[in-house]
């Protein structure tokens, strides 16, 4: 810790250190006592969990370039963690009213599949059975994602949505850089950060009443007090509740809603 090293970084030079010498007692080429036992840690200091308030996320969405605007508000609305965001791909949104077939399975109308993250530059697919799910698009993601669908590339089944240089999923720590921590710490909330933005989920779907079921489920979480399966779909009614959050958010945002002509466009074109 004196030489700088983070108190969990700390702890873990001492485990190995540990492990060392008790390998080397079992072998009998240390006799004397494991010297690590003695080395004391200053407490382990804990980020203070944040969470945003309606009014909160109104004020930071206009701060944001569209893209990383988009990817903040989904973060806020569907639960997704930024792993899942930016490992999305195309062919795993459904942007139209009708089911649509994703991987041998159906996708239902307006919402997202989560299969797949983007995690320090790699794809890989989500930690556990319970992270296999589906998440509802509100309106205004709906109508987003469509304009960015109409860009001139990185627009195919496989692609990233939220696709960077040569098609790679946009690096997350960079967003958070360059546009999320500047535009916090100008609206008073320096700490904000990609998790802070998925707890904020779960916050205002406790403010509007959804249930710890409905909430574990669209958030991914294993032991829910509802039975689960990765093919969980969510209520129309939590559907509802989500969309009049969501026009909330923009309504007190005042953001544009996208252009309608070619939102309807693209629903013919793909009906």
């Amino acid at each position: 810790v004196m030489r700088g090293y983070s108190t969990q970084s700390a702890k873990h030079v001492k485990t190995v250190a540990s492990a060392i010498f008790t390998h080397a007692q079992q072998e009998g080429w240390f006799n004397g006592t494991n010297p690590a036992k003695f080395v004391k840690l200053p407490e382990m200091e804990r980020a203070t969990p944040h969470a945003l308030s309606l009014q909160q996320v109104a004020a930071l969405l206009p701060q944001l370039p569209r893209v990383p605007r988009l990817m903040a508000f989904l973060a806020v609305m569907t639960s997704m963690n930024v792993a899942e965001i930016c490992g999305l791909k195309w062919k795993r949104i459904n942007l139209t009213a009708e089911p649509i077939i994703m991987d041998d399975e159906l996708l239902p109308p307006f919402m997202a599949g989560i299969r797949q993250q983007w995690y320090k530059g790699e794809w890989g697919s989500v930690k556990a059975k319970a992270r296999r799910r589906y998440v509802p698009l509100p309106k205004w993601a709906v109508e987003e994602l469509q304009q960015l669908q109409g860009r001139e590339e990185w627009v195919g089944p496989e692609d990233a949505v939220f696709a960077g240089l040569g098609g790679k999923p946009l690096c997350e720590n960079a967003i958070i850089q360059r546009h999320l921590k500047p535009a916090g710490k100008g609206l008073g909330m320096p700490w904000l950060s990609w998790h802070d933005l998925r707890r904020t989920f779960a916050t205002l779907a406790d403010q509007e009443k959804i249930s710890i079921g409905e909430r574990k489920a669209l958030m991914g979480h294993g032991r829910a007090e509802m039975t689960l399966h990765y093919t969980h779909v969510p209520s129309q009614q939590v559907s509802e509740v989500l969309e009049r959050l969501s026009e909330k958010i923009i309504t007190a945002a005042n953001l544009k809603p996208a252009q309608k002509k070619v939102v309807a466009i693209k629903r013919a074109a793909v009906r």
